[in-house]
C-alpha cells in the first residue's frame, strides 16, 4: 500500500493541498432546521442495520479512519460546505482503494449525514433521461436527499429545488423549488446564490453583468459568477479579462483554465496557475497534475525544476476521478490494464474505471475501451453485442482508434463473421483521418494477404505521418505476427 501519509505531507509542503473552507459565511440553521435533523437522525436510529461488506477496504475495517471521515463530514455539514474532497481522501488514504468510497458514503448516509446523503443521492441521478424521472430507484434517491435538505444542508437544498422545479423523482413544483433555494440562498453561499441568478434567468447572456443585482453579487466577492460569464465574453482579451478576475476571488475553475491558456506561451506561469487550482482541490488540475508527476514534458521540468513523482501522480488521478473527474478515470484505465507507472496490471479494475466514467460521460475513448473489453470479455463477462455496439457509436463520432478495432475485429472474425472487406473499409476510414497506425494496419493486412504493391502503398504514407518510425514498426509485427493484437486504448509514445 502506498505510503499516503508520507505523500500528503510531501503535498501539504508544496502547498497543493490545502485546508476546507466555505464560499461565505457558515449558513445559520433555523430552531425548525435543527427539529427536523432531529427528527431524522432518529429515523435513521431506527432503520435496520446495514449489512456488512466482506471486502479489506469495507469502512468496518478502518473503524478509527472511519470515524475520522464521519467526523470531517459533521464538520462539512455545519460549515454548509461543498467541498468534500478531504474526507474523500481520508477514505483514500486508509484504504488504498477508490472503488470503496460508496461503501463508507452509504454507511455515513445511513447514519443520518446529510453529505453521504447527499453523495448517494447523485450517484442515481447524474445525466439522467427523462425517461427515468419516475422509477423506483430515483424516487429512492430522491427520497434520500430530501432528507439531507430537510435537515438544513444547504448543497442538498440546492440539488433538491432542481428536483423539485424538473419533476424527478417527485411532483413537478416550480414555485416550491423557488422557495427553496431562496431559503438556501439565505446562508450566503457564493454558489447557491449563483444558482438562484442561473435558474431565475439573471445570467444568460454577457450583457447581463450590468444588472444590479448581478453586479452587487460580484461585488460581495461571488467567484461562480465571473467564471459563469466567461464562458459568454466576446473574445480572449475579455475571457482573460474574466478569468483572472474570477481567480483573484478564489474560483478554481478560472485558475485551471488560466494554466491551460499559458501553457503554450508561458509554462511557468501556467504552472503557477495550475498548483492555485490543485490547492483548491479543482479536479480537472488534480488530473493535470497528476499526469505532468507521471510523465513530465521535458519543457516543463527545465522551466520549474522536478516535478516528476509517479506514486503521488497516481493519488492525484485517483481523487480527480473520485471526484467525478472523467479523464482520470480513462488514464487509470489505461494504467491498471497495461500495468503501468506504478499501478499494477488488473483488468478488473481497468474495466470498472471505464464503465463508471462512461456512466458520467458519452467520451467515445471510453465507449470504445469499455466495448472492446465487454467484446473480448477482459476484466468483466463477455457481451458481444454491447461491446460491439459500444465500438460503433464511438466509431460514429468519428473517433480514429474505434474505427481501427472495428477493422481489427472483422479482419479476425472477434464477435462477428470474418470480413475482410469490412475490416478494409473501417482502417481506410480511420486513415482518412490520418492516423498512421491505420495505414500500417492496412500494410500488415495487405502484406497478409500477398498483396505486395499495397502493401508498400500504405506503408509509404504511413511514413510520411511517422518518418523513421512506420517501417520498423512494420517490420517488427511482419516478422511477430502473434504480437499484431489491439488493445482497448490507441498506441502511445509512437
Amino acid at each position: 500500500m502506498m505510503n499516503y501519509t508520507r505523500i500528503l505531507s510531501g503535498l501539504l509542503a508544496a502547498g497543493l493541498i490545502a485546508a476546507s473552507a466555505a464560499d461565505a459565511a457558515p449558513a445559520k440553521k433555523s430552531r425548525s432546521s435543527k427539529k427536523k435533523q432531529a427528527k431524522t437522525v432518529k429515523k435513521e436510529e431506527k432503520a435496520p442495520a446495514l449489512p456488512l461488506i466482506d471486502h479489506p477496504s469495507a469502512p468496518q475495517n478502518h473503524e478509527a479512519e472511519y470515524q475520522n471521515f464521519a467526523a470531517q463530514l459533521k464538520e462539512i455539514t455545519k460549515n454548509n460546505a461543498f467541498d468534500i474532497s478531504r474526507a474523500l481522501f481520508t477514505i483514500l488514504k486508509a484504504t488504498d482503494d477508490e472503488f470503496c468510497i460508496e461503501w463508507w458514503m452509504q454507511r455515513a448516509a445511513h447514519e443520518g449525514l446529510p453529505p453521504a446523503q447527499l453523495f448517494m443521492a447523485q450517484k442515481h441521478l447524474y445525466l439522467l433521461p427523462k425517461d427515468k424521472y419516475r422509477t423506483p430507484e430515483v424516487k429512492e434517491a430522491v427520497a434520500l436527499l430530501k432528507k439531507a435538505s430537510d435537515a438544513g444542508y444547504v448543497p442538498a437544498m440546492q440539488e433538491y429545488s432542481k428536483c423539485m422545479r424538473h419533476g424527478i423523482g417527485t411532483l413537478e413544483n416550480d414555485q416550491g423549488a423557488d422557495r427553496l433555494l431562496m431559503q438556501a440562498c439565505s446562508g450566503g453561499s457564493f454558489e447557491t446564490r449563483f444558482e438562484w441568478l442561473k435558474q431565475s434567468g439573471r445570467l444568460e447572456k454577457y450583457e447581463d453583468l450590468q444588472r444590479a443585482e448581478v453586479k452587487a453579487e460580484i461585488e460581495r466577492g461571488n467567484h461562480y459568477i465571473l467564471h459563469h460569464m466567461s464562458l459568454m465574453a466576446p473574445d480572449t482579451a475579455a475571457i482573460t479579462n474574466m478569468l483572472v478576475q474570477a481567480a483573484g476571488k478564489g474560483n478554481s475553475s478560472a485558475f485551471f483554465e488560466l494554466s491551460e491558456l499559458y501553457a503554450k506561451i508561458d509554462i511557468t506561469q501556467s504552472y503557477k496557475f495550475l498548483r492555485e487550482a490543485v490547492r483548491l482541490r479543482n479536479p480537472d488540475a488534480l488530473f493535470r497534475i497528476g499526469m505532468y508527476m507521471i510523465a513530465p514534458p521535458s519543457s516543463l521540468e527545465i522551466n520549474v525544476g522536478p516535478v516528476r513523482n509517479p506514486v503521488a501522480g497516481i493519488v492525484m488521478l485517483k481523487m480527480a476521478a473520485i471526484m467525478g473527474q472523467v479523464e482520470a478515470r480513462a488514464q487509470l484505465a489505461r494504467m491498471y490494464y497495461q500495468g503501468s507507472a506504478e499501478l499494477p496490471k488488473d483488468a478488473t479494475k481497468a474495466y470498472r474505471h471505464l464503465a463508471i466514467g462512461s456512466a458520467l460521460s458519452a467520451s467515445p475513448v471510453l465507449m470504445a475501451a469499455q466495448g472492446y473489453m465487454l467484446l473480448t470479455g477482459q476484466g468483466t463477462q463477455k457481451n458481444t453485442e454491447t461491446g460491439l455496439k459500444l465500438i460503433k457509436m464511438a466509431a460514429s463520432r468519428q473517433y480514429t482508434h474505434a474505427k481501427c478495432l472495428l477493422g481489427y475485429i472483422h479482419y479476425h472474425g472477434i464477435g462477428v463473421d470474418k470480413n475482410v472487406s469490412e475490416a478494409i473499409f473501417n482502417f481506410e476510414d480511420a486513415s482518412t483521418y490520418k492516423d498512421p497506425l491505420a495505414l500500417i494496419y492496412l500494410a500488415l493486412l495487405f502484406d497478409a494477404e500477398k498483396d505486395t504493391a499495397q502493401s508498400n502503398y500504405y506503408l509509404e504514407h504511413a511514413e510520411q505521418l511517422l518518418p523513421d518510425k512506420a517501417k520498423s514498426i512494420f517490420r517488427y509485427y511482419q516478422q511477430h505476427p502473434q504480437g499484431w493484437h489491439m488493445q482497448p486504448f490507441p498506441m502511445e509514445n509512437i
